[in-house]
């Protein structure tokens, strides 16, 4: 005879993973806000690394200290803002990627007015950031960098930096030999702010070499303290490429291996806010260069470009020079081998009629 045979339903209890395979998920790890719960996953991968998957932390989330990227770990984040007084993540080891959601989604933003919000250290390479919105909050002038680079052979894309209302300190900063070979693509900077620089690029010893930068947005109402990308002492190859630009100096400020091999092609470069509607800036100020070659559009300055008398080989050809209030071009005495040619000098010595040259030697 056949029983009949009856069965209750089925209760699932739900399980939180910590870890499948080589992923953790931060969100279940102890901690006592997100990023010491991003730091207990991260120290719990084997180090051969692997991922830390922090989407589950979403919305508002504090930090009261520095992730360190110990490992050569890719950690993903989702939707939410990290908020710190201190340095937000810090990479320790070759080959570590912080990846975001995507600007106005993933945010990391920084209420201090000293720390960097993400910090390279020297002997690291192969850095990767991408896909985040970093914000600056201050209540006074900062001095801080939005990244300070001492490794190399970093990536840094899909990237959107906002300022507050007050002095907003520094965004790319690489200040020694060992933080070349770097790439930048598809940065967005909004205007009606103020920063201390874009990039400088400075090598007390030594040099530091390789940055590529291309498709720049950079807003043209921003009030750079210092100028908007600053090639300084030890500069040795700097590319820029299809890109809206600040205002750039060549300097060697200290005195060591004037910067050379600086490179723009088809880059629009304005120089409008600094001086409001009375164009007191230089959109290019060479002081002093080696081989230092543009193509593009300059636009909204007091002058164009100024050849300064310890440069070398400058090159500015193919260029529209549009609203300059005096000379497009100045070439100091001392320049040496100046090429200006191919250029359209549409609107030059603005300010008035019949008194500034276009192009003045000295």
């Amino acid at each position: 005879s056949a029983f009949a045979q009856t069965q209750g339903p089925i209760i699932v209890t739900p399980q939180r993973f910590q870890n499948v395979n080589a992923v953790r998920y931060a969100s279940a790890f102890i901690g006592t806000d997100a990023c010491a719960k991003i730091g207990a996953a991260i120290a719990d991968l084997p180090s051969t690394g692997g991922t830390v998957d922090a989407r589950g932390l979403e919305g508002a989330q504090t930090c009261a200290a520095t992730v360190n990227l110990s490992k050569p770990v890719t950690v993903l984040l989702g939707v939410a803002t990290y908020t710190s007084s201190v340095t937000l993540f810090n990479f320790t080891a070759t080959g570590a990627s912080l990846v975001g959601l995507g600007p106005n989604k993933t945010v990391l933003k920084t209420t201090s007015t000293t720390a960097d919000v993400i910090t390279v250290e020297s002997g690291v390479s192969l850095p990767h950031i991408t896909d985040l919105e970093i914000q600056v909050a201050v209540a006074s002038a900062r001095t801080g960098s939005i990244l300070n680079a001492s490794g190399d052979q970093g990536t840094v894309r899909n990237v959107r930096i906002v300022g507050g209302a007050n002095n907003n300190g520094k965004i790319f900063s690489h200040l020694v030999s060992t933080a070349g070979n770097w790439s930048y693509e598809n940065i967005l900077v909004p205007g009606g702010v103020t920063w201390t620089y874009l990039l400088l690029t400075q090598a007390p010893s030594g040099t530091v070499g390789s940055i590529h930068m291309n498709a720049l947005r950079v807003s043209n109402v921003i009030t750079w303290s210092d100028s908007g990308i600053l090639a300084d002492t030890g500069t040795d190859t700097l590319i820029i490429a299809i890109s809206e630009i600040p205002r750039i100096t060549a300097r060697n400020s200290l005195a060591g291996q004037a910067p050379q091999w600086i490179h723009c092609k088809n880059c629009f470069g304005e120089g409008t806010t600094d001086g409001g509607v009375t164009l007191t800036n230089t959109v290019l100020d060479l002081q002093a260069v080696r081989d230092f070659r543009y193509t593009g559009y300059i636009a909204s300055a007091q002058v164009g470009v100024a050849v300064g008398a310890n440069a070398l080989d400058v090159d500015i050809h193919n260029t529209e020079f549009v609203a300059i209030n005096r000379q497009c071009v100045t070439i100091a005495a001392g320049a040496a081998n100046t090429k200006i040619a191919g250029n359209t000098l549409d609107t030059c010595g603005i300010e008035t009629n019949n008194t500034y040259d276009s192009i003045l030697v000295g």
